[in-house]
């Protein structure tokens, strides 16, 4: 398990060339969102970034007039080769 706040988590998403700079084909997903009120959601959604495959698991909120997410858990798989 790994735990970083968005001060240490930005820098290192920072650093990763963008699967756009390697030519890579976007496939990333919304598989559900849950919403718990007006201004509370939760979100299920699936990209790839590389050889990864991510699960990502959102909290998100709704403030001034935009959906931001404030709590990401995340599950990730190495893709087989095609």
């Amino acid at each position: 398990m790994l735990e970083l706040d968005m001060d240490r988590y930005f820098p290192v998403v920072d650093k990763r060339p963008s699967p756009e700079s390697r030519g890579e084909e976007r496939a990333d997903r919304i598989l559900s969102i849950e919403f718990a009120g007006p201004v509370t959601a939760l979100a299920k959604v699936q990209c790839a970034i590389g050889e990864k495959a991510f699960t990502d698991l959102l909290s998100l909120v709704f403030v001034d007039g935009r959906w931001q997410i404030i709590a990401k858990v995340f599950h990730d798989d190495i893709k087989p080769a095609k």
